[in-house]
């Protein structure tokens, strides 16, 4: 279960402007003007100075803050789309796919309708365990993608050791599970677990897609049957980075 939080830049531009003066000269007659002009001497040829470089002044780096300096907030969900500045992820559902709602959501997390009605800065989801961020998926239900924030009761566990704990319960319910290499979704690497399970008659395919922020794991569940492989993949290539 993740959190999307956005964010604004806004820049500041100074303009200086500068003004000229002029003057008039009269018919009449004026004592000789002496117009002194500042050149080098014949007998002593003009010694040019060295320029003189000015060191240069750079600019400070703004540096955005890295996601574990930010304070855990849900993504913003929409019935198009999705983003987050704590995951740094943007998304928009092509053409033909259906975007979860917040209640569907909210009762796969346990909570109930009136959640709906709370403001959100009310219904703190950082002290939740689990937080479903997101969901998208066809209208057959193949592929589908789930993004899930979920907080470590421990902050030193590792991704690996998370991927100990979730295999034997994968094996439990049937799956096959085999390792993957990592994947890069919108700039950030996610290490990967796979897993296939038989039911009714086809074969279900999944991928665990899984990163560590600060004291949470952050995961998208990618299901798809083998014959919607590809579809998969250009779904998970909508997701870019914030």
């Amino acid at each position: 279960m993740r959190s999307f939080v956005t964010m604004a830049l806004v820049a500041c531009v100074l303009f200086l402007l500068a003004g000229c003066n002029g003057g008039n000269s009269s018919k009449t007659e004026a004592p000789p003007i002496n117009i002194i002009v500042e050149t080098p001497a014949p007998e002593k040829p003009a010694v040019e100075k060295p320029a003189v470089e000015k060191p240069e002044v750079k600019e400070p780096e703004v540096k955005e803050p890295e996601a574990a300096e930010l304070l855990y907030e849900r993504g913003i969900l929409t019935d198009t789309g999705y983003e987050s500045r704590y995951l740094g992820l943007r998304f928009t559902a092509p053409a033909g796919y259906i975007m979860v709602t917040d209640e569907e959501l909210m009762a796969l997390m346990g909570l109930g309708a009136e959640y709906l009605d709370i403001d959100q800065k009310t219904l703190d989801y950082a002290l939740l365990t689990t937080v479903y961020e997101m969901m998208v998926t066809a209208p057959s239900g193949s592929p589908n993608v789930n993004l899930l924030v979920e907080k470590l009761p421990f902050r030193n566990i590792t991704v690996e050791q998370y991927f100990d704990a979730v295999k034997p319960q994968l094996v439990e319910f049937g799956y096959e599970v085999f390792d993957l290499p990592s994947v890069e979704i919108a700039g950030q690497t996610y290490q990967q677990l796979g897993s296939s399970l038989d039911m009714f008659g086809t074969t279900l395919l999944q991928r665990y897609m899984t990163r560590k922020i600060d004291d949470r794991m952050v995961s998208f569940i990618a299901s798809a049957t083998p014959d919607k492989e590809e579809a998969l993949s250009a779904l998970m290539g909508a997701f870019k980075k914030y």
